[in-house]
């Protein structure tokens, strides 16, 4: 029986490396994961700090589809003005998660395209220096693919 995961290009014990430093590294990170859609309208979390919150947010439309459809940064700055992802902000309130930043990756999965999503448990939890460094994240994961 095949795994329900592409076959990685990037070492799993790297990806879980990113994923640690991106949380230590942003003041007030509550999570980082990896989403990667192996098929369209199909998503799976990849690699994670706290699979209990991504089973929480992951039935929901929010910023990780829209980094992987459009392949640009998606945000919620604060859940307390989000109209674009309603039920995904919701879902982050009950998690007490108050802001969610996504970001696109070449894929490092042999299928898909895939997404590097950090939360954090403060309004307007990030700041430039954050996006920098999670972009650096994805390019350190991209990188490894190649």
């Amino acid at each position: 029986m095949s795994s329900p995961l592409p076959s990685l290009l990037v070492p799993e014990q790297e990806i879980n490396e990113v994923l640690l430093a991106v949380v230590r590294a942003i003041d007030g990170a509550a999570h980082a994961s990896i989403v990667i859609t192996p098929t369209p309208g199909r998503r799976l979390v990849l690699a994670t700090t706290d699979p209990e919150l991504d089973e929480a947010l992951l039935p929901f439309h929010g910023p990780p589809d829209v980094a992987i459809a459009k392949r640009r940064i998606s945000r919620i700055p604060s859940i307390r003005r989000c109209t674009e992802f309603p039920e995904y902000a919701q879902a982050c309130a009950s998690a007490g998660v108050f802001s969610v930043a996504a970001f696109p990756i070449r894929s490092i999965g042999t299928d898909g395209i895939s997404a590097l999503t950090v939360t954090s448990y403060d309004h307007h939890g990030f700041g430039t220096a954050d996006l920098v460094l999670a972009r650096a994240a994805t390019a350190r994961l991209s990188a490894a693919a190649a």
